[in-house]
């Protein structure tokens, strides 16, 4: 997304006070892709070491043609 969105903020690193731990990531199956409209860093507080990662789904823009009958 940070990419395809021209948004390379999105690759910052999610540790606190600046520290390289690690990269945000998400992972949704393909008939969610279309369906992203966001995606943002969220501030654990004083619960954790790292920023969490949050998404907004438009599930009207669900690829339909992804989906399957669950067997």
């Amino acid at each position: 997304m940070a990419f395809d969105r021209a948004e390379l903020s999105l690759l910052a690193s999610m540790g606190r006070a600046g520290l390289v731990l690690r990269g945000g990531q998400i992972h949704v199956t393909a008939a969610l892709v279309a369906a992203i409209t966001g995606y943002r860093c969220v501030d654990p507080g004083s619960s954790g070491d790292h920023y969490g990662v949050g998404v907004n789904l438009d599930l009207s823009k669900i690829g339909r043609s992804c989906l399957r009958t669950y067997t």
